[in-house]
């Protein structure tokens, strides 16, 4: 039978990981229903959509009809840092204001009050058979900052739920929350919803714990998994003989903590370096919004190295997964803080060291299947992360091996996202 489906809260495409994540479900809804209509809204207000084409154009690709979202919002182009501080806190506050009386005069039967370009999307959601709710990393903020930030999270889950009575989570991570207004908000849009698909086990336990009812939350494997299952398999260059390796890089913390995070990186690529002359190094960029903007630690890093002769090469631009795909393809190795960046590097054979830049259950995707001593710290010290780097050159290729049915298994299992979806 043929559906009209809406999946809600899509984000931007130059973070590669969501945009594997946004193609995922995507794929996995056509799969299940081949016959419908899938629409997609994104997080991007309706008053900056257009505003944001070249950060959501593979996934509005694979889309049928896309739109911005029903409340306002300042995420793209100039508009990131158009309001900083307390006025954000004010425009934000405001946002949420407005799209409590477009709810009101929709369900009273006002619509002709309703802006047009918003009152189409909420029609959208409204008439739809079926909701998909694209999940978020729900952390805890704490405080009234947020509150507010929370409230950002899941507005679009809420607004579903007014307007449809058949809503879906997938794929959602939900970290340790201790603030009980947090944890209440986010119990309050997962309740309602008919299933709620979670990616990891951590996330799965928590979950649990914070709700009275969880007969409906399910765990499922990372979307991500199934997009890499249907792109085109590349070869990996004979490990032993090639000495080019992969960075992500992320800045994150204080500017003290990227100095000793982007110096522990150095060390030990110097190491390398020594009992390898032929060491080259390519820094890969997984996500290119401006807002994660890392340029800070690549200049930290390249400049630390720029004395030793080593060969480094910053990859420009905003490469597709396809291209990130063939970039890892061609290295012996990755070193890696940006999850996806690993999981997208195993998908072509390319062994890596993951270095978790926060303390969220999304870093445990990885341990799924590579061991866990090689998903480290953003606060690693130098020696230890020399170590383990050394050990991942030296023996990518058994690493590669021994963790080939167990990576499979989980592009297998991520299907179970769509699994409870009628």
């Amino acid at each position: 039978m043929s559906k009209d489906i809406v999946i809600v809260d899509l984000w931007t495409d130059t973070n590669r990981g969501d945009c594997a994540l946004q193609l995922g479900i995507i794929s996995l809804l056509r799969e299940k229903f081949p016959s419908s209509r899938i629409s997609g809204v994104f997080r991007f207000g309706t008053n900056e959509f257009k505003d944001a084409v070249n950060e959501t154009d593979f996934t509005r690709a694979a889309l049928d009809e896309s739109y911005g979202g029903v409340r306002d919002t300042f995420y793209a182009g100039d508009n990131s840092s158009r309001f900083t501080g307390v006025t954000h806190k004010l425009v934000s506050l405001l946002s949420f204001f407005e799209v409590f009386i477009w709810l009101l005069l929709f369900k009273i039967g006002l619509r002709k009050l309703i802006p047009t370009s918003k009152k189409v999307v909420m029609e959208k959601i409204s008439n739809a058979d079926i909701v998909v709710w694209k999940g978020k990393n729900f952390r805890d903020y704490g405080g009234v900052s947020g509150i507010n930030r929370q409230a950002t999270l899941l507005i679009a889950g809420y607004i579903s739920h007014v307007l449809n009575d058949n809503v879906h989570c997938v794929n959602a991570s939900v970290w340790d929350m201790k603030n009980p207004v947090e944890r209440m908000m986010l119990k309050g849009a997962l309740a309602p919803c008919k299933s709620v698909t979670v990616r990891e086990r951590e996330s799965f336990k928590n979950i649990k714990s914070y709700m009275k009812d969880a007969s409906h939350i399910v765990f499922a494997q990372d979307l991500s998994f199934h997009t890499l299952a249907q792109i085109k398999t590349y070869s990996p260059v004979k490990r032993e003989s090639n000495s080019k390796i992969a960075l992500t890089l992320t800045s994150w913390g204080a500017e003290e903590e990227q100095k000793a995070y982007a110096e522990s990186i150095v060390h030990s690529l110097k190491a390398l370096y020594r009992s390898d002359p032929n060491l080259s190094v390519i820094v890969v960029p997984q996500v290119t919004r401006r807002a994660e903007d890392n340029s800070f630690v690549i200049d930290r890093v390249t400049s630390l190295l720029s004395d030793t002769g080593l060969n480094i090469e910053v990859m420009t631009g905003s490469p597709s997964i396809e291209e990130l795909l063939e970039a890892y393809s061609s290295c012996r190795m990755l070193i890696g803080t940006r999850m996806h960046s690993c999981v997208f590097a195993r998908a072509v054979g390319c062994p890596f060291v993951a270095i978790a830049y926060d303390a969220g259950a999304k870093w445990d995707i990885l341990k799924e299947f590579w061991p866990d001593k090689l998903v480290t710290t953003y606060t690693a010290q130098m020696s230890p992360l020399s170590e383990l780097v050394s050990e991942v050159y030296l023996n990518g290729s058994g690493l590669i091996e021994a963790s080939e049915a167990a990576y499979r298994e989980l592009m297998e299992l991520s299907k179970v996202n769509v699994k409870y979806v009628s």
